[in-house]
């Protein structure tokens, strides 16, 4: 392909990437996603994040969250994504909440170890006035035994700037191990944890833990778009401990196309 015609291309999966993130409704803290450590330099990343939850109680009934964002393979190692982050509370309206910059940092090339490891990072600016900002670091790991993939995910979370109401490290992890049956459908199992205060995590009772059976597949875009994948996720999360919402149901849509 011509350099004229390289570019030409480029330009219009941006354009295609940006009215796709506009369309999408943007979006809240409480996010329920996996995070892989694996990273395709060139290509652009469109994913749209869903939550609502389900409770006896009205305080933890119809809790909403929307994340929406736009990544980029900048380097072979290195992927930036921007995310807009909204929620509705119980009995509330729509609110924005935040915008995020995260990045990710793939450490071993995939496949040559017996483990793919990634170093995850991110801000998130606060929408509200006397909310603070955040910071997250953390990594992200992966193993392929056969058919089963497994992938755990590790959080450590800080408030920061001005506003920072707690002095507190928060820590949050997340578990999946998926069957890849078929590119189209693969069932699996998740779990998803989190504790407020790490040097204080009180009663397990007391602290949120979720657990479900999910899906997830794959179709590719050649016939549509030339190139590009679309990639789905669902799952419905059982709360294990008085403080979680007695269910959740996720869902995950990702657009990837390369430039």
């Amino acid at each position: 392909m011509r350099y004229g015609a390289r570019a030409a291309l480029r330009g219009k999966m941006f354009v295609l990437a940006a009215a796709m993130s506009l369309t999408l409704p943007l979006a809240a803290n409480a996010e329920f996603k996996l995070r892989y450590p694996d990273i395709d330099e060139n290509e652009v990343e469109i994913e749209h994040n869903y939550s609502a939850t389900f409770d006896s109680r009205s305080q933890n009934n119809a809790r909403q969250s929307t994340p929406t964002e736009i990544g980029i393979g900048v380097l072979p190692f290195w992927e930036v994504e921007l995310e807009g982050e909204a929620s509705k509370e119980p009995g509330n309206k729509w609110s924005f909440d935040a915008t995020t910059f995260e990045n990710y940092f793939m450490l071993t090339e995939p496949g040559k170890y017996w483990l793919d490891f990634s170093l995850f990072a991110e801000y998130s600016a606060s929408a509200h006035g006397a909310a603070p900002d955040t910071a997250t670091i953390g990594g992200l790991f992966q193993k392929q035994d056969m058919k089963w993939l497994h992938t755990l995910n590790l959080y450590w979370e800080k408030d920061v700037g001005s506003k920072a109401i707690s002095a507190a490290d928060g820590f949050q992890y997340a578990w999946q191990t998926r069957y890849l049956l078929d590119p189209l459908f693969q069932p699996g199992i998740e779990i998803y944890g989190q504790m407020d205060d790490l040097s204080r995590p009180g009663p397990f009772n007391q602290q949120q833990l979720r657990a479900g059976p999910m899906f997830a597949g794959s179709y590719g875009l050649g016939d549509i778009l030339g190139r590009g994948k679309l990639k789905y996720e669902a799952g419905y999360l059982f709360g294990a401990t008085t403080a979680t919402e007695q269910g959740t149901l996720r869902t995950r849509l990702e657009l990837e196309i390369p430039f």
